[in-house]
């Protein structure tokens, strides 16, 4: 049994659906993931042995023009694709939501937190105040320096 997964994580979730959104997630740290799945997700130590097979020394190649590449090694990142590359993608980056949402620095409607919206890749940061949205900026840069994973902040909006 997977532990719960933040209700602002708008995709891939039964009855959720996908908000236009900001900030791009590019890349998940495979030690940090495989850490993530043993100590935060409640998966079983069997699956997590699993995962840490498949990401353990793996590589690829680009198919283009009906002509190979060659194989490189691969250090992060889930596979695109992948059946459960999804839900890994999720399992990582949910201890940042949760953070965010314990900060109380989001926006609220009624009793629901809705301070940063998410889906795969993507993040929004909705906050009351310019402080406060930067305080949320400080915990996304601190997060993303520990996980080993970059912004891409193109669209950022004030």
């Amino acid at each position: 049994m997977i532990s719960s997964i933040s209700q602002e994580q708008g995709g891939l979730q039964d009855g959720l659906f996908c908000l236009m959104t900001s900030f791009v997630f590019d890349v998940v740290w495979h030690e940090g993931l495989i850490h993530k799945l043993l100590f935060e997700s409640g998966i079983d130590n069997t699956t997590v042995v699993a995962f840490n097979a498949i990401y353990t020394n793996m590589s690829s190649c680009v198919y283009y023009m009906g002509k190979y590449s060659d194989w490189f090694h691969i250090r992060q990142g889930t596979r695109q694709g992948g059946k459960t590359s999804p839900i890994l993608y999720l399992l990582f980056i949910n201890g940042l939501i949760r953070q965010i949402e314990k900060s109380g620095l989001g926006m609220c409607m009624y009793d629901m937190s809705v301070g940063c919206p998410t889906v795969p890749d993507d993040m929004v940061l909705l906050s009351y105040s310019y402080n406060r949205l930067n305080a949320m900026l400080a915990i996304c840069n601190e997060y993303a320096n520990k996980w080993r994973y970059s912004y891409n902040c193109a669209n950022v909006l004030f």
